[in-house]
């Protein structure tokens, strides 16, 4: 008897909206898993693993807020495992999908120290000098000006300022 009659069109509706918060709630869920589980395998030294982590999560989540972060720490994992041009890789696509991002100083100067510790001296010298030209006032472009100080770095440079001359 106390029957409200609704139209199907509000129904339809209804039922779309709970299951899409169904679907954001499991997929938050996911989120969580993911970040709780690279957190453990990174305090572990389980980098293999970790980096595995870190690649799903930027799959699943390349919109999430925390992605550049952990498109960042996927880079320290491979660094870390001393796969150095792996880890390069990592820090060169963190910097080109993150421009904008405040940790993108940092995502520089760990790509010159990944082409250094992997014996590529010339991208080395390039990521150094582009987070100093970049980011000049960062704590990084302080670290990466040490590095350019770096004997191998310095003939590097003198090779770039003859190919300038030429």
């Amino acid at each position: 008897r106390y029957f409200i009659t609704v139209p199907d069109d509000f129904n339809i509706g209804f039922v779309c909206c709970i299951t899409w918060v169904l679907i954001e709630i499991v997929r938050v869920i996911r989120l969580g898993r993911c970040l709780y589980v690279f957190q453990r395998l990174s305090l572990k030294e389980n980098y293999p693993v970790a980096a595995r982590v870190s690649r799903k999560f930027i799959g699943r989540f390349p919109e999430y807020e925390l992605a550049s972060r952990m498109a960042f720490r996927w880079g320290q994992c491979h660094y870390k495992q001393a796969a150095y041009l792996k880890a390069a890789e990592r820090f060169e696509g963190f910097a080109k999908r993150y421009p904008d991002d405040k940790m993108c100083a940092e995502t520089l100067f760990w790509a010159g120290e990944s082409f250094r510790m992997g014996r590529d001296v010339p991208m080395a010298f390039r990521y150094y000098n582009r987070c100093r030209w970049d980011y000049p006032e960062s704590e990084a472009a302080k670290y990466a000006r040490g590095r350019l100080a770096l004997p191998e770095l310095l003939v590097q440079f003198e090779r770039e300022a003859d190919l300038e001359d030429e």
